[in-house]
């Protein structure tokens, strides 16, 4: 990278070489927001041409990539415009006083002045006396600001003051810290009393203090400061400033030197706090809304970061960092089967190429890195993942409950919408993510977003992110790039806040795979059951159903045996339990044969019963036989035969069926048997009686057979 030309306190100035891309610049203290970072190129002729800067070309906190490629021998000037005509914070009557924006109202009026120290001492003496003028104007109007802050804000003193910093008298609502007893303290009516801010509960007021030895960085304290605006942290007397001097993680209670380590000295680092902390209600929501961009395979590292997304102080304690974004793939899916696409939020985004530490969602592919599962065969999908700091394989986490719906993989030319929260809770209660995945309600041509998965607020047990992070980055891994493609994303929305409540995990429940499967179904484990309400009619439209999915198709439920075995079938109980004792029926195939049977486990083998119409029995199969029509006999029952009758047979018999004078067309008349009997063979009257009815259905079953013959030329 070329060698700066020219570096002033709010500016940094290059000649172009017609290669470099990525331009380092140093500002003295930073910047307050990316939308005060500016630059401009001008020709030797002195035409100057402004580069309009976005958010996605700073890669880097002082970092800022153009694209494309500046003609060389052209002067680049990175320059810090910050606002010169309205103040930053703006403070009202009894609202309550942050430490960030009192450092805000302080860092706008320093800003200012070291940029008008630059137009004074720039080289470029034509405009600088145009633009001196305007900036000293605003430099004055920024020095009056200053005044009138350090009149009411009077930093940390001993005691209760008697004049301003200034050396004026006090004035109503002039407020100091009281560095005796660890206190906040505002001025009212002609007294000093304790601060009381509305929203904010500051109690249980600590003091800590550590040894510096000129090595250590990092100072855990014994109770969590909750925000690091809670902190008055001090190195030998000297206040540091949060975010450029300090930053504190509230999940480990952790002071971190930025600017190295503290000198060595007895109790020479002093952290003042309060360990119970309410954030004040006033306290202003965070976030930012991303430009529409493209990602495609001509994207530079195959990544879109954003360095900062204004998280108003909710990173650094309990607070949710939530990501809203639409995606709509054109061929990206086909062309990268073995790709996917990680959203990292919490991340810093100062050397991506190395390591990219912070929690998020990836969507694509997921048989990389030996992750083959179950979920990975309904794909391509959606899965949580959190990264660890530095990148190491076996130290990226992911949540394979928390993959997206199988009967609904992403696809090409879908649009979708995906919510993608991280979430820190208080008092050390741990870290969650969470995304909701839609897709584009059908028609199109409605506003409307179809749920696809909601996991709830997942446990992040991994604890190896660094969730005081504010950067994002949208990055595509392991492409195949088979054939062109493009990833649209668009209402990009970056949102900070409260922490809120935690919402019960979902990622465990089978509804995340929604009604429509696809696929195999494997159910694991024993004793599993699908409970339903019963349905009983006379309406059906709400009962448990199984369906065909073609429109006006027949419904055909298939059971078939696996491998060699050649039974199947359906088992029906009447016990709810079957452990010990039931009846049952099975309805199936057995080998070649077709199989309705009944049985009972300790108990009697139930009879099979034919109804037509509701209750209305016509048939019953009994271990004796069939009962049809509610007759007296059952079908295939032997016929008992009285003492009486037991001449009946032999030679008798014989006679009966030979005899010449048996009417075969009146066999079937009643009394015609006991009359023959009577006649012939002397047999009782009511004997003869007896047998006709005994055996009548053997009679009539033997004339039928005899008219068929006749009738068939047979006899």
């Amino acid at each position: 990278m070329p060698t700066p030309i020219e570096q002033l306190l709010a500016r940094t100035v290059y000649t172009t070489d017609g290669v470099t891309t990525n331009w380092d610049f140093n500002f003295s203290g930073g910047y307050i927001d990316v939308a005060h970072v500016k630059a401009y190129t001008e020709t030797a002729l002195g035409q100057r041409t402004l580069i309009p800067v976005t958010e996605a070309m700073l890669i880097g906190e002082f970092q800022l990539r153009i694209i494309p490629t500046l003609a060389a021998g052209l002067t680049l000037t990175i320059y810090r415009e910050t606002p010169k005509d309205l103040p930053i914070v703006d403070f009202t009557d009894e609202a309550g006083f942050s430490e960030v924006a009192l450092d805000t109202n302080a860092k706008q009026a320093v800003f200012i002045a070291a940029e008008v120290v630059d137009v004074l001492n720039t080289t470029d003496v034509g405009d600088a006396a145009v633009s001196a003028a305007a900036a000293a104007a605003s430099a004055a109007e920024a020095a009056d600001t200053l005044n009138d802050f350090e009149d009411l804000y009077l930093g940390a003193l001993p005691a209760d003051p008697v004049l301003t910093n200034n050396g004026g008298p006090l004035i109503e609502g002039s407020m100091y810290w009281n560095s005796t007893v660890g206190e906040l303290r505002v001025y009212t009516s002609g007294a000093w009393d304790v601060a009381s801010i509305p929203g904010v509960t500051l109690t249980n007021a600590e003091t800590e203090t550590f040894n510096g030895d000129g090595v250590t960085t990092t100072f855990v304290l014994t109770n969590d400061a909750g925000l690091v605006s809670n902190l008055d942290l001090s190195v030998g007397g000297i206040t540091q400033i949060p975010g450029i001097n300090f930053s504190y993680t509230a999940l480990t209670k952790t002071i971190t030197f930025l600017t190295g380590a503290p000198p060595v000295g007895t109790n020479n680092v002093c952290a003042r706090y309060g360990n119970t902390f309410v954030v004040a209600t006033t306290q202003p929501y965070g976030g930012v809304t991303i430009p529409n961009f493209t990602m495609t395979a001509a994207t530079p590292d195959m990544r879109v970061p954003f360095v900062s997304t204004s998280p108003e102080a909710w990173n650094v304690g309990p607070g949710r960092k939530t990501v809203d974004f639409e995606f709509l793939s054109t061929g990206f899916f086909a062309a990268n089967p073995d790709a996917h696409v990680a959203i990292v939020t919490r991340c810093d985004t100062s050397n991506l190429a190395v390591e990219h530490p912070g929690a998020g969602v990836i969507f694509g592919d997921l048989t990389w890195s030996g992750f083959n599962g179950d979920e990975a065969k309904f794909e391509p999908t959606t899965i949580l993942e959190s990264w660890s700091l530095p990148k190491v394989p076996l130290q990226r986490f992911l949540w394979p409950e928390s993959t997206g719906p199988r009967n609904a993989v992403l696809a090409d030319g879908v649009r979708y919408r995906m919510i993608v929260e991280t979430t820190v809770q208080p008092n050390a209660a741990g870290v969650y993510m969470r995304y909701r995945l839609y897709r584009q309600a059908q028609p199109t041509t409605k506003l409307a977003w179809d749920l696809l998965v909601d996991t709830g607020d997942v446990l992040d047990y991994s604890n190896v992110s660094d969730m005081t992070q504010q950067g994002l980055v949208f990055g595509a891994v392991f492409l195949d790039n088979l054939s062109p493609w493009a990833l649209d994303f668009q209402n990009v929305r970056v949102t900070w806040g409260p922490c809120g409540n935690v919402v019960a995990d979902q990622s465990a429940c089978l509804s995340k795979y929604g009604a429509e499967l696809a696929g195999d179904m494997t159910i694991h484990g024993l004793a599993r059951r699908h409970r339903f309400a019963t349905v009983g009619g006379p309406s059906l439209t709400d009962a448990y159903t199984f369906q065909s999915l073609t429109v006006n198709g027949a419904t055909t439920l298939v059971m078939k045996p696996n491998g060699t075995s050649t039974n199947a079938g359906t088992l029906y109980s009447n016990n709810s339990s079957s452990a010990t004792t039931y009846q049952a029926l099975v309805v199936g195939m057995n080998g070649a044969d077709a199989l309705l049977e009944t049985f009972g486990y300790a108990a009697g083998n139930p009879n099979l019963g034919i109804n037509i119409g509701a209750s209305n029995r016509v048939a019953t199969f009994k271990t004796t036989g069939l009962n049809v029509l509610a007759g007296t006999k059952d079908i295939g029952q032997p016929i008992g035969w009285s003492a009486g009758l037991t001449s009946w047979g032999g030679a008798n018999s014989a006679a009966l069926a030979t005899t010449a004078t048996l009417d075969m067309e009146n066999f079937c008349l009643p009394n015609y048997i006991k009359n023959f009997l009577i006649t012939y063979y002397a047999v009782p009257s009511s004997t003869a009686d007896g047998i006709e009815v005994a055996i009548r259905p053997l009679y009539s079953l033997f004339s039928y057979l005899v008219k068929n013959l006749q009738d068939k030329k047979v006899i």
